[in-house]
């Protein structure tokens, strides 16, 4: 499991509008696979300082990239994000100790009372792609946040080498959406070619949408064609007093009037002040040629 720059650059920008604060819980303990000049950059223009990070002597020999790419001396995700906000109290989850978990649980598997309500703050990289379970996986997620607490998920958009399951941004709108969450930003991040290894890339980055329009002419040959990159779905939803954590979305194109239809909760969601990334280009470049996304960034 493991926060590329560009996650780790969404995770800042919620903490600038409304700071990370409280216990917080990664879901597997997380390689930060952002080298120091990449990791220094984005710090800098999110005006956050280097200082703590810059006194640190021990690297990241733990996580399983973390040892793999030992070269690179990875900052541990503790010290990352502690450094981001000196008001969170760190703790990790796993199904075992082998990475020093604090609190043992498969996320396959129903989630032990005790840790129902617990955290501010959940982060995931990778987890949940990993295991058997998705569906388990993000009521066990939501069940452990706090209300108002708010959690970060990171995960493969479509099949990639070691990737076990891949997700559609669909799926996690519309589960936040109709469980009622308080906020809910869905993006895909596409992976720059130009990239030198599986970390060392800048992304464009999409905002996703629930409503489209889609011609009788889409061509679904034409619409898969240019997808030769790395992809992940980058989702951050906050929960409310009257979110829940069970209830299950159908498919949108398949709504009909026995069901709720979750997606007008992105009209609620659109006015709220959160922008997490700022639409810097105005393109009509989609993917899958589906007004679904929005171009926001190339260069993130």
């Amino acid at each position: 499991m493991g926060i590329t720059a560009p996650y780790l650059n969404l995770i800042i920008k919620e903490h600038k509008h409304k700071a990370l604060a409280g216990d917080l819980l990664v879901i597997g303990k997380q390689t930060i696979g952002v080298k120091h000049p990449e990791l220094k950059r984005i710090f800098k223009i999110n005006k956050l300082s280097f200082k703590n990070l810059s006194k640190i002597k021990k690297f990241d020999d733990q996580t399983l990239h973390g040892i793999r790419y030992k070269s690179e001396k990875f900052f541990f995700d503790h010290d990352v994000l502690k450094n981001i906000s000196a008001d969170i109290n760190y703790n990790s989850l796993d199904r075992s100790a082998y990475e020093g978990a604090k609190y043992i649980q498969d996320m396959n598997l129903p989630l032990k009372k005790k840790l129902y309500n617990k955290f501010d703050i959940i982060i995931d990289g990778g987890c949940m792609d990993n295991l058997f379970n998705p569906i388990n996986f993000i009521m066990n997620a939501s069940k452990m946040l706090k209300n108002n607490g708010r959690i970060f998920l990171g995960n493969h958009f479509f099949q990639a080498p070691g990737a076990f399951l891949t997700f559609s941004p669909e799926w996690f709108y519309g589960f936040f959406a109709i469980n009622n969450y308080k906020d809910v930003k869905v993006y895909i991040a596409l992976a720059d070619n130009k990239g030198k290894d599986r970390y060392d890339y800048r992304t464009e980055m999409y905002e996703y949408k629930p409503y489209f329009k889609r011609s009788s002419k889409y061509d679904y040959f034409k619409a898969v064609k240019n997808m030769n990159t790395i992809a992940n779905v980058l989702v951050f939803a906050e929960k409310g007093k009257m979110s829940t954590n069970h209830k299950i979305p159908c498919q949108l194109q398949y709504l009909d009037s026995k069901e709720v239809d979750w997606k007008k909760k992105y009209y609620i969601y659109k006015k709220n002040s959160r922008r997490l990334i700022k639409r810097k280009v105005f393109s009509k470049k989609r993917i899958f040629n589906s007004d679904h996304f929005t171009l926001l960034d190339k260069n993130f």
